[in-house]
Order: C-alpha cells, then sequence, then structure tokens
C-alpha cells in the first residue's frame, strides 16, 4: 500500500508541476522544489492534484476527484462492506 500511495503522490507532483508550468507560468525547477512537498502530504496533495488536473489538462471534476481521492473512495467501500457483513 505504501507503494501505491507513493506513486500516487508522484502522480499528484507531476499533475502540480504541469499546473504551475502551463497555467501559472513557472519554471520546471521553481515549480517541481517549491510543490515537491506539498504533493505528498495526503489530503493537501490530493486536492492540488485534482485542481491542477482540472484546470492544466482540462479534466471534468468527476474524473479527477476518484482519480485523487481514491483512498477515500476505498475507505468508504471497505467501512460500508464491513458494517454488513455482520
Amino acid at each position: 500500500m505504501q507503494l501505491v500511495f507513493f506513486g500516487m503522490g508522484l502522480f499528484q507532483w507531476y499533475a502540480v508541476i504541469c499546473f504551475a508550468t502551463d497555467v501559472l507560468g513557472w519554471g520546471i525547477l521553481a515549480s517541481g522544489l517549491v510543490f515537491a512537498l506539498l504533493a505528498f502530504f495526503p489530503f493537501i496533495g490530493s486536492v492540488a492534484g485534482m485542481i491542477a488536473a482540472i484546470y492544466a489538462w482540462h479534466w471534468p471534476w468527476w474524473i479527477a476527484f476518484p482519480v485523487f481521492f481514491w483512498y477515500l473512495i476505498l475507505a468508504f467501500v471497505m467501512a460500508t462492506y464491513e458494517k454488513f457483513k455482520r
């Protein structure tokens, strides 16, 4: 599971770098350094990645949400399964 979180952190970092370079007009090095730590915080990185995907990659919100908040959906499904399992 830690490998999945690390991979998603890299993906969120890439999304935020694309946002900073395409939308804000920053350089790759500056945006990579500024947003390196931001992308690896679970909730903050997901919000930043979702916003970046919507504005930089022109994704609809209903696609960006499950991609970047997959862990909330997984937790909800697991909690629901445990509730009805009893």
